[in-house]
């Protein structure tokens, strides 16, 4: 079994989260697709792990099986887990919005090599 931090757990929320907010920064709420649809599936696994199982949130340390815990217990993790995506969410939307002129040179790259190497992708990060 792997050990992973919860800086980590977060990161991977963050980055499946990238998409859906790409969607939001450029095309506006309404733009929004279901095409982040199973990485927000990832965001729910992960936060409901980071909750119920790894006891790490800001919750009692401890671990819950959330198949059979009361509706109340699972209305504290679930608001839990909602609390850590939604903060997640914020510092990543931040960061993708003081990057957007990166990320469109980059997409602009990839739209016409459509696969590039690293130096490209610097070199289009750095325009």
């Amino acid at each position: 079994m792997k050990l992973y931090s919860r800086s980590y757990l977060e990161s991977q929320i963050a980055i499946a989260l990238g998409g859906r907010i790409a969607e939001e920064l450029k095309f506006g709420h309404s733009g929004i697709t279901v095409g982040a649809s199973s990485d927000l599936q990832s965001v729910e696994n992960i936060a409901r792990a980071m909750v119920s199982s790894y006891s790490l949130s800001d919750m009692v340390p401890m671990s819950y099986n959330y198949e059979t815990v009361s509706d109340n217990t699972k209305f504290a993790l679930e608001s839990e887990m909602a609390r850590i995506v939604s903060i997640v969410y914020s510092r990543s939307r931040q960061i993708m919005y003081d990057n957007m002129r990166k990320i469109d040179n980059i997409a602009k790259v990839l739209m016409e090599y459509e696969v590039i190497d690293a130096n490209q992708l610097l070199e289009a990060y750095d325009d």
